[in-house]
């Protein structure tokens, strides 16, 4: 997967914005549309920077934390944003950014390209 962002959020609409926005601002961005192809794509992905993702998802499927965390084994430098309700927070905070929802495609991508010029 040629992505350095992956967008993975359970708002389909925001998820495809938000990789629009990353794809303009310069970056290498693709949207995923559900948690579990998100962890098929992430556990094949050669090349992952951040991890853009809700922390909760519908239909039993993997959790934001869990995608984090398990992407993390293979990749431990991998940066990620949370964007979920204001009570999640104190759940993920220790593993990366947050972003209280709702909110927008550009509050994400201003928060994203600080967290990747932070790196370089």
């Amino acid at each position: 997967m040629p992505a350095s962002i992956v967008v993975v959020l359970r708002e389909p609409l925001l998820a495809g914005k938000t990789a629009e926005g990353l794809v303009k601002a310069g970056y290498h961005a693709i949207a995923i549309p559900t948690s579990m192809k998100a962890l098929i794509a992430l556990e094949a992905a050669k090349d992952i920077e951040l991890l853009i993702t809700s922390a909760h998802f519908p239909d039993r499927q993997p959790n934001g934390l869990a995608l984090a965390r398990m992407t993390r084994r293979r990749r431990p430098e991998l940066k990620v944003i949370f964007a979920n309700g204001p009570e999640i927070q104190p759940f993920v905070s220790h593993d990366g950014a947050f972003i209280p929802t709702p909110t927008t495609p550009d509050t994400i991508v201003e928060l994203a390209d600080r967290m990747m010029r932070n790196a370089a």
